[in-house]
């Protein structure tokens, strides 16, 4: 029965087709009683007398409407209309497995993204006694947001209990009521050999078609496949398909160990449980770097095609192998060395640790009373009491002696006794300090400014009488967390990337104490910014953490993906990294707190957009576009105003989004295994702009509106960023390229590229008419001053403000930004001077705090990320191989 647009069907009017198979017509409809959007399947003409047809058709409703699951599709209502059966299910906006596949083979990050989602929905069914027998890509939906369901239950084929056992159990063997052993059910190229043969299946034979599917994945085409149906049936219970080694030699080596299992011709040779296939599965995509790793030592020797009498062998090996890795590869992060971990602290608001030399007490900064200020923890008791008044308190340090506490409090270094009592200034215009290993002693580093040039300075300062000297003068680079070396030869030092992440910075600085002698310590691993470093072992040693994720910092106070990290120890001659353990967040600081102890902060944060409207009626607290455990932010409006573009962690990378303000629907725009942030969408709202790191350092990317046909703008070869555009074809964008670091223009072919200033600058801004950019000279991650030049020669324009996220107002009078330390939006007339007076658009919130915003042209609406950081101190026992220094500051 064909429908046609806009006609009846029972309670839905039918919008159009969505495809057809073997049962049925599948259309897109609308529920009018409801306004729901559902997708009805109804019984294909043909097949509307064929009982048997009839009876799988209703079999697919019960068995799908009986599982509730996320990863399986939802059935709300099932029903004849003149005579013409039917199911409504829920419409899925995105594409099937088989149209991703046609690309090519699917990302690895990607494929396990979507197999352990295909395999807790299998779980589910399984569990619920209920066996697919029809599992292929176009029986999987991969919607825009990245969620995956189960589709077509068509064949499932329910197991009755036996002897009153419950229906749950996995292991029944029963032939599908309606067929036969010898009667074929499926489709040929991901039956299983069972089924090939026509014998009884049970849910052995889902995870076989599910193999099919992973393997093809991987591959980029089918493991069984032959010329017609009767030879990849052939091929299915007789050969072995192509090594996935060779057909993808990037596959990690335990993704390859579980697809091989999958694949096994015996039922007795898969997994026993879908459950545990599918954790094996998360606990490689929640560890792909190290699975990765593995994957590239042991392809290292060269595969050889063997004998089929191998084949049970290999397999009974390759299941004590793998059962073996997954222990060492899939293992929780924390047992990497047997380490165990354990909260200290449970504020939400802790972070930058420091032990005293007994390894009884803590010092660190915490906010939990809404101000930042130096704490104490005794380890044996577990309490906690305050040390300083605040407020902005940053980095404690416990002296070598373990009487004083060096800490930074208004760009000035200060100590305090540990035991209590008035704080000493030391010395002004520090942002960060260390302890020299005697004590009488710190190294510091001052940032000074020219404009939007920035330089570190390293230098040595008495602790007596404050006397400093500087040392070392570092250009164009932001430095943090000094750490002299028990020996007091070397400085080490780590770098920050101000106002954007941007290209991570993956070494650590080493300088000798006279400050003649620089060299660069590089992590050879891939990741993002690395953690504050700790030395041990005497001075031979340093550990740090290193984030998983290119788009993670270690010396940020929020985080853009929130990946799980590893803790390094990397020999300063030689350079050689060894993993220690893995964590699941990212760290800022971390202390060794005595032989094989260590303690460490760590980072998990959620964003969330809210939409302010002006409009009379509308609510004024808002209302939440999306609201959960994503860090969603860059919210950027359409030209229209009725959708928000965004940049979110949630497909588990950092891709742009799309969120309708009026239903709050979302679809993804980009798809990358790499990240893409900074969405801009042009005037005309026909294309957008971002920066990602796609082609290895990040570089400006421009697409058409809906995300298709990206291609690469810029060429600048370490960090562009923050791009915007302007009416008349000029893209502006913030370089932070150590080389030549300043605000760019540039055509969208990428031709004609021109400095308008030079120097370390963030988060640039055009107004409305083209003529003037706004930029930021970030200082620290809350405070930041906001300039305005002209675009045509870099000429200064009469404006300062203190703030972040600056953007021109509609009509180009007014600058609206964040106040200093995120507690409110406001705006200020353009042009005007520092102090000028500002109107609050948006109030400070006493839960939350504004991290990125956009404002629509007309000023009537803000869409704000609110976010929600959680910071807490945590110990690692157990640690093989770390020592305590004798002098440990």
């Amino acid at each position: 029965m064909s429908l046609t647009s806009g006609s009846k069907f029972g309670p839905y009017e039918i919008q159009s087709p969505l495809g057809a198979g073997g049962m049925g017509e599948v259309y897109s409809a609308t529920q009018s009683s409801l306004g729901r959007q559902v997708a009805i399947k109804v019984l294909a003409s043909a097949s509307a007398l064929d009982p048997e047809r009839l009876r799988r058709f209703e079999q697919e409703a019960r068995a799908a409407s009986a599982l509730n699951h996320p990863n399986i599709i939802s059935i709300y209502d099932v029903g004849r209309e003149n005579s013409t059966a039917y199911i409504a299910m829920e419409l899925v906006d995105g594409k099937t497995l088989r149209a991703l596949l046609e690309a090519g083979p699917i990302p690895i990050k990607r494929t396990l993204h979507i197999a352990t989602q295909i395999a807790d929905g299998l779980a589910k069914a399984h569990a619920a006694g209920i066996v697919h027998r029809d599992l292929k890509p176009e029986n999987v939906m991969v919607s825009r947001d990245g969620f995956v369901k189960i589709l077509d239950f068509g064949l499932a084929k329910l197991l009755p209990s036996v002897n009153g056992s419950d229906s749950s159990s996995e292991t029944m063997t029963l032939a599908v009521p309606g067929t036969h052993p010898g009667m074929m059910m499926g489709t040929a190229g991901y039956m299983s050999p069972e089924q090939a043969r026509g014998g009884n299946v049970d849910y052995r034979s889902d995870i076989f078609s599910f193999g099919s599917m992973l393997y093809e994945m991987v591959a980029g085409r089918q493991p069984f496949k032959g010329a017609s149906t009767a030879q990849t049936l052939t091929a299915i219970i007789e050969d072995d398909p192509q090594p996935v080694a060779d057909a993808n030699p990037k596959t990690p080596t335990p993704l390859r160990w579980i697809i091989e299992r999958c694949l096994a011709k015996d039922p007795e040779d898969r997994y026993t449980s879908t459950r545990d296939l599918a954790r094996d599965l998360q606990s490689i995509r929640d560890h792909l770097s190290e699975a990765t790793t593995s994957a590239q030592i042991a392809q290292a020797a060269p595969s050889a095609q063997r004998p089929k009498w191998m084949t049970p062998v290999l397999i009974a090996l390759a299941g004590l192998m793998l059962g073996g890795a997954l222990m060492y590869w899939l293992r929780p992060p924390a047992q990497e060395t047997s380490a165990t971990l354990r909260y200290l602290t449970f504020s939400g608001n802790d972070f930058a640790p420091s032990i005293s030399p007994d390894g009884r007490t803590v010092a660190f900064i915490s906010g939990r009373d809404g101000t930042l200020r130096v704490w104490l923890k005794q380890l044996e008791s577990g309490s906690e009491t305050v040390l300083t008044p605040g407020p902005d308190d940053d980095s404690p340090r416990f002296s070598s002696d373990g009487a004083w506490i060096l800490f930074t409090h208004n760009r000035a270094a200060y100590r305090v006794p540990s035991l209590g009592g008035e704080p000493r200034r030391i010395l002004d215009n520090v942002d960060h300090a260390g302890w020299s290993p005697d004590g009488r002693e710190i190294a510091f580093l001052r940032y000074e400014t020219d404009g939007p040039k920035i330089a570190s300075n390293l230098g040595i300062a008495s602790v007596q009488d404050g006397t400093s000297r500087v040392v070392h003068h570092f250009e164009n680079q932001t430095l943090r967390a000094p750490a002299w070396s028990p020996d007091g030869s070397t400085i080490a030092l780590v770098q920050q990337r101000a106002g954007s992440v941007g290209t991570p910075a993956r070494e650590v600085i080493l300088v000798s104490a006279d400050g003649q002698t620089v060299r660069e310590l590089r992590c050879p691993l891939l990741g993002g910014e690395l953690s504050a470093a700790a030395w041990t072992n005497g001075s031979q040693s340093l550990i740090y953490e290193l984030p998983e994720s290119a788009a993670d910092s270690g010396g940020a106070l929020t985080t853009t993906v929130g990946s799980a990290g590893h803790v390094l120890m990397q020999d300063v001659r030689s350079g050689k990294v060894r993993t220690l353990f893995g964590v699941q967040a990212p760290v800022s600081r971390i202390e060794i707190a005595g032989s094989g102890r260590l303690i460490f902060d760590s980072l998990t944060q959620r964003n969330s957009l809210k939409e302010f409207s002006s409009a009379p009626g509308a609510p004024p607290e808002g209302h939440w576009l999306t609201r959960g455990n994503s860090i969603d932010r860059q919210p950027y409006y359409s030209p229209d105003g009725e959708s928000v573009i965004f940049s979110s962690s949630r497909s588990g990378d950092v891709d742009l989004w799309e969120v309708s303000t009026k239903s709050n629907s979302v679809r993804r725009l980009t798809d990358h295994p790499a990240s893409d942030w900074d969405p801009f969408v042009t005037a005309d709202g026909k294309h957008l702009l971002w920066s990602s790191n796609r082609s290895g350092p990040f570089e400006i990317w421009t697409a058409e509106r809906d995300g298709s046909s990206p291609r690469q703008v810029t060429q600048d070869g370490y960090d562009a960023e923050n791009p915007v555009a302007t009416s008349d074809g000029w893209v502006v964008y913030a370089s932070g390229n150590p080389a030549h670091p300043g605000l760019y223009k540039t055509h969208f072919d990428g031709t004609n590229t021109t400095l308008v200033v030079s120097g370390g600058i963030a988060w640039p801004d055009v107004s409305p008419d083209g003529k003037y950019a706004l930029y930021h000279i970030v200082s620290s991650a809350l405070r930041a001053k906001i300039r305005v030049v002209r675009l045509a020669d870099g000429g200064p324009v009469e404006f300062e403000a203190r703030g972040q996220r600056g953007r021109f107002s509609g009509d180009g009078k007014s600058i609206v930004y964040i106040s200093e330390k995120g507690q409110q939006i406001v705006r200020q007339n353009f042009p005007s001077t520092a102090g000028a007076a500002v109107k609050t658009l948006v109030p400070a919130s006493p839960d939350l705090a504004i991290e990125t915003f956009h404002i629509t042209p007309d000023g009537q609406k803000i869409v704000v990320s609110y976010t929600q950081p959680s910071r807490s101190l945590v110990v690692a026992d157990g640690v093989s191989g770390v020592e305590a220094p004798a002098a440990t500051r």
